[in-house]
């Protein structure tokens, strides 16, 4: 069930008003859900009764993993097949009498509780359909709401499907500021789709790749383009526990429920040692020994084995004691010392080259979570409940008590590179940083995942790394995070109102100065420099700067540059014409607009405004450079990635853009760069407007440039130079440019485009072979292109809207079934 239960498994409209209770197991009904799924959601519970609990740790993770993340949609399945309403009831008492001494955690005990709530509250309902269901969540439940945390990005997505709503209900949400989300990723510098729960994540020493695990296997990605290099089809058959990679670089060991323990290439991802099976029980923790030999795992019930790759021998190295199951170990880095957690609380160390273990910590009283050691070996975090300590190691004496600031069991602790830090992640979905000799916390929550942080670690580059059950993996930019955590955007007066994602220069206070086309350089660098642009001049590496732009535009050109600490930089100009003044003149303020424009944004999906330089003799705008170049070139040279996610992380920067007040003006392929990691970032803001300005700018009487495939009817007609809604029409042949790697009307002149869209009012016919019409998701698409395409602005979605359902997407989903 773990496996094959989704949201709408039956494949109904969420939002019809009324749906007749569905027969489905009487009538022997032939749909989407196995009969072997439709009688696992109705006797799981009874054969799990005849169980003893905890005789088999995976199966006590198995259930407590499908209760945490299927447990919704197992109602929903009951709540349309149930031929009485008694059947939910019997449900909710099941869940509390079988179930209770499975519970491992306080997380564990209320989401049971909830579910009881929910399910018996539910079966009252007069409304069968599943907007019941979801809707009926958040109000039924009490103050904590589990299952609500677990699954909030669901009844986010849904509850703002158009079709259950009236136009003059839509109309108010889209003039309505955007609530505070946390599945809007804060200050996540990438995103990627695991395509499954990630339980596990691991970074080379040389910050070149990246390790998740999952259900059945292992996954390689290359973290500079954030492709997925590797899926495992082989090797493990049950829940893959627990990664690592050596020390080397060149390979990754993973473990899992079915006692299994695989080595793996860290460059191709094929098999290189095992599976090997371990005499005792799953495996919880992994690593490697410091020349590379051997392969250091722990199992569940207490024991730590070595395993030589080469010969292909098995030794113990700490026998279990009674009452100690589960041994989770973190390792310090050089691999030598091993600190190991177990279910009743116990914590000890061993020497892996001596084989002497070392007197153990005072016990707890819960189960130990998480374990983490500090580079240096001086200090142990170790995670209980929601709360975690720090120990120092060497004086076997607790430095700070139970820090807390998470609401859900803390299981995944990471110490930073320079030992300063520590990251934490728990089952309430967010990350924190803390100091790592105060207990004080220096940022957060980081909130983005919308569902449990199984697994964080720090990369070499001092960014984190985070795996969760919402099947994506992050990364967050925690220098970045750690500078300017506080800040806000000037147009929410406080943070209860700003969306969590939002987060820029200092607010500054408005101003009656106004730019002119008449101000000289100088001037123009002033004001922007007193209204929040920072002035690079000075740290410009001239000698490193080329002599000829690398890239030109219709009214710029492009520099690549460095600056004076070594950062590749590149340099936007606006180009000059010899003898016209005038114009020279009002590119000057053009110039100034967008710089303007471009430095109140900030976002993981717009390219970062680093500054301004006086170059040239002109004002430059400087920005990092962008490794992959535009998305043209990245798709040719990465045809395999997931392109539904390049469109979900566009769709967020217009939709970032739009709440905060900005209209683009400008999008299409060419304007969105890919970053390291594989992250597409949002550039040229030269056609941007901005709904707040604390700058003045005289009125422009040079006429607006827009690209013609991309631009909306009304742009076209003259009747509006930019909106949001015509960012929205774009948006929407951008999603057709990226999904097909042709520019839209691609077959078509110009004059052609104009007559198909200001007089057929009609828009690119659909591409079968890149939105199959025998697709899961091809029609979906396709309809959601054609509402951005519609001819009256009012009628398309909002950016929010075609982010969410981008997100639920990917490549395989529109190919031929």
């Amino acid at each position: 069930m773990l496996q094959s239960l989704k949201f709408n498994i039956f494949n109904l409209d969420p939002w019809d008003a009324q749906l007749t209770k569905l027969p489905l197991v009487r009538k022997g009904f032939n749909g989407p859900i196995a009969s072997d799924v439709l009688y696992a959601c109705k006797y799981w519970l009874d054969h799990i009764y005849a169980i003893e609990p905890h005789v088999e740790p995976e199966i006590t993770t198995s259930v407590l993993d499908f209760l945490h993340h299927r447990a919704l949609f197992w109602i929903e399945v009951l709540y349309l097949i149930s031929d009485a309403d008694g059947d939910l009831l019997l449900v909710a008492n099941k869940l509390q009498s079988y179930l209770q001494e499975w519970l491992l955690s306080t997380t564990d005990k209320e989401l049971i509780e909830d579910l009881q709530i929910f399910a018996k509250n539910l079966r009252s309902s007069s409304v069968r359909s599943l907007q019941a269901i979801y809707k009926t969540v958040p109000s039924q439940l009490g103050s904590r709401q589990t299952i609500w945390s677990f699954y909030e990005h669901l009844f986010r997505i849904e509850q703002g499907h158009p079709q259950s709503q009236s136009q003059s209900q839509l109309q108010s949400t889209r003039d309505a500021p955007m609530a505070l989300s946390d599945n809007m990723a804060s200050n996540a510098a990438a995103l990627w789709a695991a395509g499954s729960m990630v339980w596990s994540v691991a970074v080379s020493p040389n910050g070149m790749r990246a390790v998740s695990s999952h259900i059945g296997g292992v996954s390689l990605w290359d973290i500079n383009t954030g492709e997925k290099i590797f899926s495992s089809s082989q090797g493990h058959n049950g829940l893959v526990t627990c990664v690592a990679f050596s020390p080397d670089a060149c390979m990754v060991a993973s473990g899992s429920i079915d006692k299994d323990v695989c080595v793996w290439s860290a460059q191709t991802g094929h098999l290189i040692a095992g599976p090997i099976r371990g005499p005792t029980n799953w495996v919880c923790s992994v690593g490697f020994t410091q020349d590379n030999t051997r392969v250091i795992y722990g199992c569940a019930n207490g024991s730590i084995y070595f395993w030589d790759i080469h010969a292909s021998q098995l030794i113990i190295m700490l026998p279990p004691k009674p009452k100690d199951n589960l041994a989770l170990f973190t390792l310090c880095p050089d691999n030598r010392i091993i600190a190991t957690g177990s279910l009743e609380g116990a914590v000890r160390f061993l020497d892996t080259h001596t084989r002497l273990i070392f007197p153990d910590l005072p016990r707890y009283n819960t189960a130990i979570c998480s374990l983490s050691l500090s580079p240096n070996y001086e200090r142990l975090a170790v995670g209980h409940n929601n709360l975690f300590d720090i120990w120092d190691v060497r004086a076997g004496t607790l430095v700070v008590r139970d820090i807390a600031g998470h609401s859900g069991d803390v299981v995944s602790l990471a110490f930073s590179p320079n030992g300063k830090h520590i990251a934490s992640g728990s089952l309430d979905n967010n990350i924190q940083i803390w100091d790592a000799y105060t207990g004080d916390l220096c940022a957060g929550p980081l909130r983005g995942h919308a569902g449990p942080v199984y697994s964080i670690a720090f990369m070499p580059d001092g960014n984190i790394i985070s795996g969760s059950w919402d099947c994506t993996i992050r990364i967050w930019n925690i220098e970045y995070i750690l500078k300017s955590e506080g800040n806000i955007f000037e147009k929410y007066d406080d943070l209860g109102s700003a969306p969590s994602y939002i987060q820029t220069p200092a607010l500054v206070p408005k101003s009656d100065l106004k730019i002119t086309s008449r101000m000289n350089i100088e001037a123009v660098i002033s004001s922007l420099t007193a209204h929040g642009c920072r002035n690079l001049t000075e740290q410009l590496d001239l000698a490193a700067c080329g002599d000829y732009p690398i890239s030109n535009g219709g009214l710029g050109d492009i520099y690549r540059g460095k600056l004076r600490n070594g950062v590749e930089i590149a340099i936007k100009l606006t180009r000059v014409y010899v003898g016209a003044d005038d114009r020279n003149e009002k590119q000057l303020k053009r110039v100034a607009h967008e710089l303007y424009t471009w430095s109140k944004c900030n976002h993981p999906n717009i390219q970062q405004l680093q500054g301004l330089v006086q170059f040239r003799g002109q004002i430059g705008m400087v920005s990092e450079w962008e490794v992959h170049g535009d998305l043209s070139n990245y798709l040719a040279a990465h045809p395999n990635g997931d392109r539904c996610h390049i469109c979900a992380q566009v769709s967020s920067g217009i939709s970032y853009l739009h709440h905060a007040g900005v209209v683009h003006g400008d999008l299409k392929g060419a304007n969105v760069l890919i970053g390291r990691y594989g992250v597409p970032r949002l550039v040229d803001f030269g056609s941007a407007t901005l709904e707040e300005y604390t700058l003045g700018f005289s009125t422009s009487t040079t006429k607006a440039t827009f690209s013609l495939r991309w631009a909306a009817p009304e742009v076209m007609q003259g009747q509006t130079k930019a909106s949001a809604m015509a960012d929205i029409y774009a948006l929407g042949m951008t999603i057709l440019e990226i999904i097909t790697g042709k520019v839209p009307f691609f077959d078509k002149g110009d004059t052609a485009v104009m007559c198909i869209v200001l007089f057929e009012k009609s828009h690119p016919t659909r591409p079968d072979k890149s939105i199959s019409k025998n697709s899961e998701n091809g029609e979906r698409l396709w309809t959601l292109l054609e509402r951005c395409w519609l001819f009256e602005p009012e009628q398309r979605p909002r950016a929010e809207e075609v982010k969410a359902v981008m997100e639920k997407m990917t490549q395989d989903t529109l190919q031929p079934r």
